[in-house]
């Protein structure tokens, strides 16, 4: 389900070298309930877990098709308050985004639609209020340009994901993969 197969990837090592068979996941940019996603093979599987997206319906179409999860409608982000969402005709893209990158979808001809205003909250906080498994056995992370900032106000000393999927965009190697700011951080 999931854009390059890493749902096939993450599940195998899950299985076959941690021994996880039904675990947990928290899915931050969850999107959609299936189309693109790095959890629902884990769901079709048993597991269970806590999807985020920002993007105005995403819960109802979660809770149509993923029920036995929990479904959140937010904007995750490093700061409590407020941000600019913007939208593109490709609601893959949509994010909380700088100016370069709006432009570079533009460029890449991208139609964009507009922007809106909507509070942002800090992941910690989430967790707090809406976890409610004994341990986090996946983080699947896809929120545009935004990763490492909410990654690094995750407390991993308390949460402590066996495994995270974090898109990291721009580089064409693996050596320069392993020398980006986010592998370095974790």
């Amino acid at each position: 389900f999931s854009w390059e197969g890493e749902d096939i990837i993450a599940l195998k090592i899950m299985n076959d070298f941690l021994g996880i068979r039904k675990g947990s996941y928290l899915d931050i940019g969850a999107y959609h309930p299936y189309q693109y996603s790095n959890t629902y093979k884990f769901y079709c599987e048993g597991w269970r877990g806590l999807n985020i997206d920002a993007t105005p319906g995403f819960r109802d179409l979660f809770q149509k098709h993923r029920p036995d999860d929990i479904n959140i409608e937010t904007a995750v982000s490093d700061v409590e308050g407020t941000c600019r969402y913007h939208f593109f005709d490709n609601p893959t893209l949509n994010g909380i985004l700088d100016d370069s990158t709006i432009q570079s979808h533009i460029a890449r001809g991208v139609n964009y639609k507009g922007s809106m205003s909507m509070p942002t909250k800090i992941l910690d906080n989430i967790l707090e209020t809406h976890w409610n498994h004994p341990e986090m056995d996946l983080l699947s992370i896809d929120i545009e340009t935004s990763d490492l900032g909410v990654i690094k106000t995750l407390n991993l000393e308390r949460w402590k994901p066996k495994m995270i999927i974090a898109e990291i965009l721009g580089y064409t190697s693996i050596n320069d993969i392993l020398g980006s700011e986010t592998v370095r951080y974790l």
